[in-house]
């Protein structure tokens, strides 16, 4: 995941380590952080802020990363969920988070500053998603997500 300047990404993988990488520099890979005992499944910066990442991992947790102390400044857990996080995506003050997990077919808004999740977000329609989620959009006002999911379906949610 690209910040907002487009010239550094944050990555992750199944060998449970964070890297940080600028495109512009010959040796792109600034750091390599995070080892843990689980894999990370997704990353996502925090919007207009270059120093800050959501970390998503298989055990489902999500962790958020200060990357100039690399220190871990939020931690949130659904803990009945037991797939590792697919996706994650800010709300665009920064102050939620949201999350879907590999198997699941909801979204779980965490409130970032109190550290709890503030509930689920239930899409537009009557109808379920018959499909697991595997990303997310946020429009540009802020007001609603869309979702794509692993067969093709996409889904518009609302915050409100």
């Amino acid at each position: 995941m690209f910040n907002r300047d487009g010239n550094i990404l944050a990555s992750g993988a199944n060998d449970a380590q964070v890297r940080i990488w600028d495109i512009r520099m010959k040796q792109p890979c600034l750091r390599v952080f995070d080892k843990n005992v689980c894999g990370i499944s997704s990353v996502r910066f925090m919007p207009d802020n270059v120093n800050t990442i959501a970390i998503g991992r298989d055990d489902s947790s999500i962790n958020l990363i200060d990357l100039r102390t690399l220190g871990r400044v939020g931690k949130y857990k659904e803990e009945n969920n037991i797939d590792s996080i697919s996706c994650m995506q800010f709300s665009k003050s920064g102050r939620f988070l949201f999350s879907s997990s590999s198997n699941a077919n909801k979204i779980v808004v965490w409130d970032i500053l109190n550290e709890v999740k503030a509930g689920e977000i239930d899409s537009i329609g009557s109808d379920p998603i018959p499909d697991c989620i595997k990303s997310f959009s946020l429009s540009i006002n802020g007001e609603y997500l869309v979702t794509g999911g692993k067969q093709g379906c996409i889904a518009l949610w609302s915050q409100s």
